[in-house]
């Protein structure tokens, strides 16, 4: 009897060895796709079933580093409040450059009423103002329909602290 208990001992901390390899191949996977916060999450109930496991301590201070990181980036939310945000259809027909920086930056803010407003600052001259374009998209970020716009009138864009700003490119 005795060693049946034992036995049965032995194979459920096998199972959970197996279940924790298991996971830990699952949250690497996470973190090289790119999902940081299911890799997170899966490391984080690693740990707490192995405190000593020295591969998901490790990841987790990977994953805390990076989200440092992209505290420190102040250009990151507005950026990244771009690319979220999916416009649903854009028409411009002959229409000019200023008239479609502020339809881009009206359409962001109409779909994040809750966030601060995108300023797009256009260090334009009239002329580069006025220049005229079509184009039509269907379901895009902000942020690439706002490099498409940029790329046609041969200007560039630039993500800073509190703005969006669209200026001549370099020459």
């Amino acid at each position: 009897m005795k060693l049946l208990a034992l036995l049965t001992s032995i194979l459920t901390i096998a199972a959970s060895a197996q279940d924790v390899q298991t996971l830990l191949t699952e949250a690497q996977r996470d973190y090289i796709r790119g999902d940081r916060a299911a890799a997170k999450e899966k490391f984080t109930i690693i740990q707490k079933a192995e405190p000593n496991n020295r591969i998901a301590a490790n990841y987790l201070r990977m994953i805390a580093a990076e989200e440092k990181k992209q505290g420190v980036d102040e250009t990151a939310g507005l950026r990244t409040r771009m690319e979220k945000t999916v416009i649903d259809r854009i028409d411009f027909r002959d229409a000019t450059v200023g008239e479609a920086l502020e339809f881009l930056g009206k359409k962001v803010a109409a779909a994040n009423p809750n966030a601060d407003k995108v300023n797009i600052v256009q260090q334009l001259s009239d002329e580069q103002k006025g220049a005229r374009i079509t184009l039509s998209l269907n379901n895009i970020a902000a942020s690439e329909a706002l490099r498409y716009v940029t790329e046609l009138a041969n200007l560039s864009v630039s993500y800073e602290k509190f703005a969006v700003v669209v200026k001549p490119k370099a020459k």
